[in-house]
């Protein structure tokens, strides 16, 4: 049927009331095979980014729950990217509390690491909304995942020493429900803490001489 509509020119773009097309309706249920005839007819990209009223796209929707979606997606155009005051792909994923939000921050890290720069992936993997990065979108998820959701973000540079309502990152680990993951993620945040901060000691010894390095809390 999706077919038949998109030979017959059926508009890519069209919108409903709440400004949902046919690409963020789909993706918003994991339809892939919708979405690939959607691809398929749209061949200027015309629809793939439009944003629902709430400021939503496909790629948002499918980043709640939907590898495969997310992957196909990427792979023809949809933009990573987030308008001011909008959640980013990363941190949708990131805050999901079942066990497919670390595979799908994989996806999109590895889709923007290669498509754009070191700096650009950092600031990326970094930006906030309502104060709340990636990384603590991940710590609060409470997902089963967790410990794979924070590596994932400290391989992709994610800054370990930012803070939310003055409590640093291995704080608010210490407030995981799952004992054991709490466990594994403070102690993955100290490391990386400590491993950082010798760094930077030894930095500070080269340029100016020895200086006390700051310890994991």
């Amino acid at each position: 049927m999706v077919s038949l509509l998109l030979d017959l020119d059926s508009d890519v773009t069209a919108r409903n009331r709440s400004g949902n097309t046919a690409y963020t309706m789909a993706a918003c249920y994991g339809h892939m095979n919708v979405l690939q005839e959607l691809i398929k007819h749209d061949t200027k990209g015309l629809g793939i980014n439009i944003l629902n009223n709430e400021g939503n796209s496909a790629l948002m929707f499918a980043s709640r729950e939907f590898p495969e979606v997310v992957d196909l997606l990427l792979k023809h155009g949809a933009n990573w990217s987030s308008k001011p005051n909008l959640q980013t792909s990363l941190q949708i994923s990131a805050a999901q509390t079942h066990s497919v939000g670390g595979q799908i921050m994989k996806i999109i890290l590895e889709h923007v690491f290669k498509s754009t720069d070191k700096e650009t992936t950092t600031q990326f993997v970094n930006m906030k909304f309502q104060n709340k990065s990636a990384l603590l979108y991940a710590i609060e998820s409470n997902s089963q995942d967790i410990v794979e959701k924070v590596k994932l973000l400290i391989q992709y540079n994610a800054d370990i020493y930012q803070k939310f309502k003055q409590k640093n990152m291995i704080t608010l680990s210490r407030e995981i429900k799952d004992v054991e993951n709490r466990k594994k993620c403070v102690e993955v945040l100290e490391n990386e803490w400590n491993r950082l901060n010798l760094i930077a000691e030894e930095a500070m010894i080269h340029l100016t001489g020895t200086q006390e390095p700051k310890k994991a809390k």
